[in-house]
């Protein structure tokens, strides 16, 4: 690190020749030279039964390596065992802290979101086996299409985001009037909508298998890959009618029918459109705040690349803005608050977020203001908020400190229009 000084100078004209000028230092690194908080950060290493699991020191999977060793070995064996397909070889398994897009990604290697403040992505546990798929299937059916492979992925995970009854949450989609037609989301199907596409081709696959089973689907799976001059919607029409004698017009009219005999609960059709409406939000946050993680835009490099480059803590860094923080915080309260089924509170959290972003961050919304007051107080106390839980009055924060990754709980109140932070 070296010191240097800067400088910036008026504009010709200015009357005012004593304020012409105005001189600061600040620190800068030299060429190749990591910030102080990453010169020790290096890569732990861990085998296990299905996988190699790679991890930066001081970081929250390598904290708590143990815990999700044993559930990534119980996410792969569970998997396997649903597809019937077993891996030919040990993977390797990334654990980051940086957020990327939906929380993982997989091809030959697979790469996991895990930190303590972690608001987009869902439930470890099926994002492990939903990963997991992806690089299974590729042993079977290299070159299948995309809504099939999402597809697959989904249902052999038992739910998008958390377990799910599929079929149950698809005939609320069709409540919300969502549904979108089979060939239409074939022909198009990342940039669609991603929970109404992720639900509807997870639910399709579920559908087939429970019309003729794992084994025949699996055959039809292998078998439905678009070739020179085919398209993917052409492919899946000709690999129905070869494997099933239906066209895919007639296997949607089929499904839909089944799917009128269900009647969702009101809690089903909430439970969905919140869920919709808050991975909108979030990545309307990621879009403004945080464009690395923006799905479309993300960052996501070959992790084998940077091991072998050197330098883990590209896997760590992220905003730690308060704005940055205060907005996860609360997109993260709003997330739980919709697994507890609290889809008032999650709705009232996903309103004050909106606000904010949509005015830019200029916002004299209550409900961000008493989140940006207690994440402040934290940060004067030199901790970084990961989560917060705000009950009228009080707020219970669950931080960690610049030095290290261990989890304190804080105590936080209000007194006088002041977050105060309590003693323990």
């Amino acid at each position: 690190m070296r010191q240097t000084r800067a400088s910036w100078k008026a504009r010709e004209g200015d009357a005012d020749s004593s304020n012409n000028v105005v001189t600061f230092s600040t620190t800068v690194a030299r060429a190749g030279e990591r910030p102080l908080e990453e010169r020790d950060i290096s890569w732990y290493t861990e085998e296990i039964d299905c996988c190699i699991v790679k991890v930066p020191n001081r970081s929250a999977a390598f904290r708590d390596l143990p815990d999700l060793t044993a559930r990534l070995d119980a996410a792969v064996s569970e998997v396997s065992a649903r597809l019937d397909e077993f891996p030919e070889r040990k993977f390797d398994v990334y654990f980051i802290e940086r957020t990327i897009g939906q929380g993982g990604y997989a091809g030959t290697d697979m790469v996991v979101v895990y930190n303590d403040r972690l608001y987009i992505g869902g439930a470890l546990d099926e994002l492990l086996k939903h990963e997991a798929v992806h690089i299974l299937d590729r042993q079977f059916a290299p070159q299948r299409i995309k809504l099939l492979a999402e597809g697959v992925a989904v249902w052999a995970a038992g739910g998008h985001y958390e377990p799910q009854d599929l079929q149950r949450r698809m005939a609320a989609l069709i409540r919300l009037n969502e549904y979108i037609p089979l060939a239409e989301l074939t022909a198009d199907f990342y940039p669609t909508q991603h929970e109404i596409g992720y639900l509807e081709a997870g639910a399709f696959v579920d559908y087939l298998v429970g019309q003729y089973g794992w084994l025949k689907v699996r055959e039809f799976y292998e078998d439905t890959a678009a070739g020179i001059g085919t398209t993917e919607v052409e492919a899946l029409d000709e690999n129905l009618r070869r494997h099933f004698g239906l066209s895919l017009a007639e296997v949607e009219v089929n499904w839909l029918e089944k799917l009128q005999s269900l009647t969702p609960t009101e809690e089903d059709v909430a439970d969905l459109s919140t869920t919709i409406r808050y991975f909108e939000i979030a990545r309307h946050y990621q879009l403004d705040h945080d464009p690395a993680a923006y799905f479309r835009t993300a960052w996501l490099p070959d992790p084998a690349e940077v091991i072998t480059q050197g330098n883990p803590a590209d896997f760590m860094r992220y905003p730690r803005s308060e704005l940055n923080i205060t907005m996860e915080v609360m997109l993260r309260a709003a997330y739980e608050a919709i697994r507890e089924r609290d889809y008032r509170r999650a709705n009232v959290l996903l309103d004050s977020i909106e606000r904010f972003l949509d005015q830019h961050g200029d916002s004299t919304d209550p409900l961000v203001a008493s989140y940006q007051a207690i994440v402040k107080t934290a940060v004067a106390f030199g901790y970084e908020p990961q989560r917060v839980a705000l009950d009228g009055g009080t707020a219970s924060v669950l931080a960690t400190t610049a030095s290290g990754n261990t989890l304190t709980q804080l105590d936080v109140e209000l007194r006088r229009g002041d977050w105060i932070l309590l003693a323990n």
